[in-house]
């Protein structure tokens, strides 16, 4: 006695269901939307970093997990090559540029920097910005470690004529692995 009420609610839903598909929204409201990609949980699983893109530009953004958005930060015209956490207060921002740097073969060379967000002082630092033996681009990211309650993150790079800054082309020696204090 009780199957043939529950049969029949059952085919009257199954019907009313199927009576009429949903129209789908113009191809216009495809290329409306926010794109969200790269997502990077933090080691806790407490905080989010992720990329948007949309019609005003690009975005990195930050948020605690289920809450509010900590900080934000353009990534300008590079290209974003990854989102990797030193902890749960360090985002590396892997980005890199292709440029002609061997002018005289006219070979193009893609060149990739690290930019390091602090999340307690919400300042982005560059990898070997500002080192005068060290060449800006960085080779390899060899991941991070805290010691002694400081976090550092492992970088292989170029060593450089100490009269340089930034990206040059007094490169002198072969690519090593530096200790940096995020």
């Amino acid at each position: 006695m009780r199957r043939v009420p529950i049969a029949l609610a059952c085919a009257v839903l199954t019907c009313a269901g199927a009576a009429k598909a949903a129209t789908p929204p113009p191809i216009e409201a495809y290329g409306a939307t926010e794109a969200i990609s790269g997502l990077s949980l933090s080691p806790s699983g407490k905080r989010a970093a992720f990329m948007i893109a949309n019609s005003k530009g690009r975005l990195i953004a930050v948020q605690d997990v289920g809450g509010k958005v900590i900080a934000t930060v353009t990534p300008g015209d590079v290209k974003l090559r990854g989102l990797r956490w030193a902890g749960d207060d360090y985002l590396e921002i892997t980005t890199s540029v292709t440029l002609n740097i061997s002018m005289d073969w006219g070979s193009k060379d893609e060149l990739s920097r690290v930019d390091v967000l602090n999340l307690h002082t919400l300042k982005v630092s560059t990898v070997f910005s500002g080192q005068k033996t060290v060449a800006v681009p960085v080779i390899a990211n060899f991941g991070s470690a805290q010691v002694g309650g400081r976090w550092y993150g492992y970088f292989a790079g170029f060593p450089q004529n100490s009269e340089a800054a930034g990206f040059d082309t007094s490169i002198t020696g072969d690519v090593q692995l530096y200790k940096v204090d995020l």
